[in-house]
């Protein structure tokens, strides 16, 4: 068991490490026709948590023919009037663009924008909690060109970045800064503290022994051999929070959002208690994915429940979806 729990924290390790590499290539494709090939999206979407005030890069990347394809300028113009209707999110730095020339007049054009989103959503004043912010839809313009570099058609594409939205959380103070661990935030592991009791020593020494005594005694009168069959097939009950949560879990007449609520909480303390890890960082493996979409699920209806439910059992018993 120690063997294989050491192999899962590397293959976690070497996850984490291949994708903070490869963060930069991690936009997804949104846009394809027989010109232009185009990928878009936030780059640390999906690998850690978003706050106000991140900085975040926003990336735009084409493919197409050098010879027959001619793309508009993806400056910081560009940017401006991309997100004009967004004012909370705001440009920070100059854009990075580059041109690679990848043979056969192959070109791949890739512009990064520096931005921050700086305040709530939608011209609120007030937001507490999560923020959710809409990506606009953007348009490039491109031009078909003939051999001598005369415009032969003029066309344009509309699409929409990945993920289509930014899910902005709420952050928690620490002394430590951004790169606190779990416990510099919650000092007593999210526990309540213990409560101080006066108590009675003699009573209590007195109670020890007596409960030390029935149990030898009780240990000396009983062997295997004679033990009730149904004794030794009693299931396993319930011993610690994420347990519990789940066994609560079944109760089928729980509202959606206090359900889903419920499944996050399991999944949290199991994550923390079992595998010593925080949920958030563990974006990476199969377990941290499922914690980030439960994470984005208001409520679970009664006809998801067991789908949910069964992948939780599944993913915590050491075994894939």
């Amino acid at each position: 068991m120690a063997a294989l729990l050491i192999l899962r924290i590397a293959l976690v390790l070497a996850l984490l490490l291949s994708i903070d590499s490869h963060a930069a290539q991690s936009v997804p494709q949104v846009y394809q026709d027989e010109y232009v090939a185009i990928r878009s999206g936030v780059a640390e979407i999906g690998l850690r948590p978003i706050h106000l005030g991140d900085a975040l890069s926003f990336i735009i990347e084409l493919e197409f023919d050098g010879s027959q394809v001619r793309v508009e300028s993806l400056d910081e113009d560009f940017f401006l009037r991309t997100f004009a209707s967004s004012e909370n999110i705001s440009m920070h730095g100059s854009p990075l663009i580059t041109h690679e020339d990848r043979g056969e007049r192959h070109i791949m054009l890739r512009a990064s924008w520096p931005f921050q989103i700086l305040g709530c959503p939608d011209g609120l004043a007030d937001c507490r909690g999560d923020k959710h912010y809409q990506l606009p839809v953007i348009t490039i313009s491109y031009q078909l060109i003939d051999d001598a570099a005369a415009v032969v058609n003029d066309k344009s594409v509309r699409f929409r970045p990945r993920p289509g939205s930014l899910a902005v959380v709420s952050a928690l103070a620490s002394p430590h800064g951004p790169a606190g661990e779990f416990l510099d935030y919650f000092p007593g592991g999210a526990h309540p503290d213990v409560l101080l009791v006066e108590g009675r020593r003699a009573a209590s020494l007195a109670a020890i022994i007596a409960g030390v005594l029935l149990l030898v005694v009780g240990f000396n009168n009983r062997s295997p051999q004679h033990m009730p069959a149904q004794r030794a097939a009693q299931s396993h009950a319930p011993a610690n929070r994420w347990e519990h949560a789940l066994a609560s879990l079944r109760n089928d007449s729980m509202p959606d959002d206090q359900w889903a609520d419920l499944l996050r909480r399991c999944a949290s303390w199991y994550c923390l208690d079992e595998l010593g890890l925080n949920p958030h960082q563990e974006s990476a493996t199969e377990f941290g994915r499922f914690f980030a979409e439960l994470s984005e699920l208001e409520s679970i209806g009664s006809d998801q429940r067991a789908e949910h439910l069964g992948r939780f059992i599944r993913l915590s018993s050491g075994e894939s979806t």
